[in-house]
């Protein structure tokens, strides 16, 4: 009796491991170890039918249906050479058996936001993945989130992108961006806002001598000049560090 309570029970494990996951069958998540750069963190693959496979950092859509490959890389994999941003947060692997029966694909690249803010210039932020030979930006990309938010970086790949769904033959994705750096007061916003400022301080200057006249209206005249200089200065420095 006992033995077939186990059996009962393995099968029962093996049918629910086999239909985990929306659209995707024969999944399988294993803990893969390498040597040298080409150490693999984690790879899932599956048979997708107009459904999805997911992976811990990557998602795939497919619609259509093939078997589809996700790879988790621990460092940058030898064969890419370089590279691709000055900040890379992550390479990953995206591949399908075969492109003949996938119409398109919508493939996610998702990331904390505690590794980008501050770290990760938010508008160069993007996907590039290897020809085999250089990196190339991916042609269709889309952030989903909020600078300094989790969120993830969503590529869409059919016939005319670049990458094609027949290039995914064991592509190599890389996700980053050029290195984050404050930003400081510059001679564009000093030329937007001078002539209001200017105005300004012609007004004060003009009233001073009217009031005052004489030596004492000049001296004051010229201070309220000076002050309304390093004021504009504080001001424009203020302005370009709390909003870029």
């Amino acid at each position: 009796m006992c033995k077939e309570l186990l059996v009962l029970v393995g099968l029962l494990l093996v049918l629910v491991g086999t239909s985990s996951g929306a659209g995707a069958s024969n999944v399988d998540v294993v803990e893969v170890s390498g040597t040298g750069w080409d150490i693999i963190e984690w790879e899932v693959d599956g048979l997708v039918i107009n459904g999805t496979l997911v992976g811990p950092t990557v998602q795939a859509d497919v619609t259509g249906s093939t078997f589809v490959t996700l790879i988790g890389y621990a460092y940058r994999p030898s064969e890419t050479v370089y590279d691709p941003f000055e900040v890379t947060l992550g390479y990953r692997d995206v591949r399908i058996d075969s492109a003949a029966n996938v119409t398109f694909m919508k493939v996610r690249f998702y990331y904390n936001g505690t590794d980008i803010y501050e770290i990760v210039d938010w508008e160069t932020f993007s996907v590039r993945w290897w020809n085999g030979a250089v990196w190339v930006a991916c042609s269709s990309v889309e952030k989903h989130g909020l600078e300094g938010e989790n969120g993830y970086l969503e590529v869409t790949i059919n016939s005319l992108t670049s990458p094609t769904t027949s290039e995914l033959v064991g592509t190599n994705f890389a996700f980053g961006g050029d290195a984050w750096e404050p930003s400081y007061a510059s001679l564009e916003s000093l030329v937007d806002v001078f002539p209001y400022v200017f105005v300004g301080v012609l007004l004060m200057f003009c009233m001073a001598l009217i009031y005052y006249g004489g030596l004492a209206g000049l001296i004051i005249s010229l201070v309220i000049i000076l002050v309304g200089l390093v004021g504009l200065g504080i001001i424009l420095q203020t302005i370009e560090i709390i909003w870029g």
